[in-house]
């Protein structure tokens, strides 16, 4: 997984990728549930199965470069400290060890948030309403 995140490190961003930067941002679901209600979506990251689905569908985007690298140095460190471990379902990602000090937050982040992308996409949130203008 690092090596497939390193390439696309090293590729420069095209027309169609996502700022991986942007896409990383962390929230409380506890705090943004009452300003925003019902576009706060939680996403537990424990459950390894949902998890590994969601690390697999990044590194497809990655692979197949739907989804670049801005160059942002410190999600690039934050993809040097991940980690891979293989579970039932495929794989999740960790930090090296549980006390480890290198952060992996800014990977974990752009996850989640590709995820949540694709989870509005699905389900219509995205699509835009139509209107009809008459003119006279």
């Amino acid at each position: 997984m690092r090596q497939v995140f390193n390439t696309a490190l090293a590729r420069s961003p095209g027309p169609r990728s996502l700022a991986w930067a942007e896409l990383a941002a962390f929230c409380e679901v506890g705090l943004f549930r009452p300003l925003y209600g019902k576009v706060v979506f939680q996403f537990w990251t424990g459950g390894e199965a949902q998890m590994a689905r969601a690390v697999e569908r990044f590194h497809t985007a990655v692979v197949t470069d739907l989804l670049l690298h801005n160059g942002n140095p410190t999600l690039a460190r934050h993809v040097r400290n991940t980690h891979k471990r293989e579970v039932r379902s495929g794989y999740v990602l960790t930090k090296e060890h549980a006390k480890s000090k290198n952060k992996i937050d800014c990977t974990i982040a752009s996850i989640l948030a590709y995820e949540a992308r694709a989870d509005a996409i699905a389900d219509g949130r995205l699509k835009k309403k139509r209107r009809l203008v008459v003119g006279f």
